[in-house]
């Protein structure tokens, strides 16, 4: 019984170092991205153990120029230390599929053997609905707008209380979605083989 014991042991543990990478997850809070497991903070790490720190940031450096058309006018790096990426995406879809939601983000990489800090913010959020009139601004939460009777948002401030309440479910899932694929891509850019 013991020998059965110590073998389903090892099997276990053999196939949890062998498993892939856990893919840590964001949601879009009514203070901006925050960690799906600890909201008080925003940003997750991704644990890529056995890489270190120059490996990790020259493979992320190696996908990001691959997936930008001009990745000079994105990237701003500090040698072997960070990476910023100053990007625009079309990605996000509300309810109504034929208003558009371009969205302006800064996501911040920071580099450990092991490890990389990425902290995503979003910068500025338009709603398009109609290409005869100009793109209204969208908050993350109402009290962000300087027009106290703002709807534009993705999150309500109760006028009863301090509390906030989700207004726009479809918009804050796509954002969601978003944030959570590119943080998916970059754990997929990492295991990458070049191939040419």
């Amino acid at each position: 019984m013991k020998r059965l014991l110590l073998s389903l042991l090892m099997i276990c543990s053999v196939v949890y170092t062998n498993a892939q990478t856990k893919i840590p997850a964001m949601v879009l809070s009514r203070i901006g991205f925050t960690s799906a497991t600890d909201s008080t903070k925003n940003y997750v790490v991704l644990e890529v153990p056995k890489s270190d720190k120059i490996t990790l940031y020259k493979k992320i450096l190696s996908y990001l120029n691959s997936i930008y058309k001009n990745p000079a006018m994105v990237l701003s790096v500090v040698d072997g230390e960070s990476i910023t990426v100053n990007g625009y995406t079309e990605q996000v879809k509300g309810s109504l599929e034929w208003y558009r939601y371009p969205m302006k983000y800064n996501i911040n990489l920071q580099f450990k053997d092991g490890k990389i800090k990425i902290a995503p913010t979003m910068i500025d959020l338009k709603e398009v609905w109609s290409e005869n009139k100009p793109p209204r601004q969208y908050y993350i939460a109402n009290d962000q707008s300087p027009n106290v009777g703002e709807i534009s948002c993705i999150w309500m401030k109760s006028t009863k209380d301090n509390s906030y309440w989700l207004f726009q479910k479809e918009l804050k899932g796509s954002i969601d979605q978003w944030v959570n694929g590119y943080i998916s891509n970059l754990a997929a850019g990492i295991d990458k083989k070049e191939d040419w």
